[in-house]
């Protein structure tokens, strides 16, 4: 059961929705994933603020924890929700943006986990972004 709330394209809301899924991505929420996140100023180079940023992750998670109890699954991010996230993000600059924010955040709880990495492969295969992060030394 997909409950993802669709958000305009391109809006700060979209983008934040895919920056809190990576904060997911190992089933845990860190402060210092948040600390990460306010480091490079990341609300405002979205255009939003920390707040909005809180409650778009807080809808963000809680649509996940009902979609997990209605499948009867332990999956916390599942393909076709990734899928409708990364795809409402279309602005090639948008999407540069948020992967390096996702770069960012990735290390902040200080280890990778196997579901950060799928993510990561998941953003750079979707928004076909291997090679801009290969030649920037990125990946």
């Amino acid at each position: 059961m997909n409950v993802i709330k669709l958000y305009p394209k391109d809006s700060q809301a979209t983008m934040a929705r895919v920056l809190a899924m990576t904060m997911m991505a190992d089933a845990c929420f860190h402060p210092r994933e948040l600390e990460a996140l306010d480091r490079v100023r990341s609300f405002s180079r979205l255009g939003l603020s920390r707040n909005a940023f809180l409650s778009v992750a807080s809808e963000c998670f809680e649509a996940r924890m009902r979609s997990m109890r209605a499948a009867n699954r332990a999956e916390l991010l599942d393909d076709a929700s990734l899928k409708v996230a990364l795809d409402a993000v279309q602005s090639p600059g948008k999407r540069e943006l948020v992967y390096r924010l996702v770069i960012e955040l990735l290390p902040a709880d200080g280890r990778l986990s196997a579901g950060e990495l799928a993510l990561l492969q998941r953003i750079l295969d979707r928004w076909e972004l291997r090679d801009t992060a290969l030649e920037q030394g990125l990946v």
